[in-house]
């Protein structure tokens, strides 16, 4: 099975936690860590799986990596400390 359409499912529901938080679906790069902090949140108080959680995490992080964003210790960091 293809990561794609799980990655793009991750940026849809990133663009949706923005949307319902901050009030803009606008998902610049790089995310911030406090940002990422509290999309992990949203994840788990809507009852999302820890493997959801991680693929999602590991997603935005490839988004950043795509957008030439290479300083991502935070979203490594999280990954390995689930």
């Amino acid at each position: 099975m293809s990561s794609v359409p799980t990655y793009r499912c991750a940026r849809k529901c990133f663009k949706e936690f923005k949307l319902g938080v901050f009030h803009s679906q606008n998902a610049s790069l790089p995310i911030a860590p406090g940002t990422l902090a509290l999309f992990v949140a949203y994840l788990f108080a809507n009852h999302y799986a820890i493997s959801t959680v991680i693929t999602y995490v590991a997603a935005l992080g490839y988004y950043q990596r795509l957008a030439g964003h290479t300083k991502t210790f935070y979203i490594i960091e999280m990954l390995k400390h689930h």
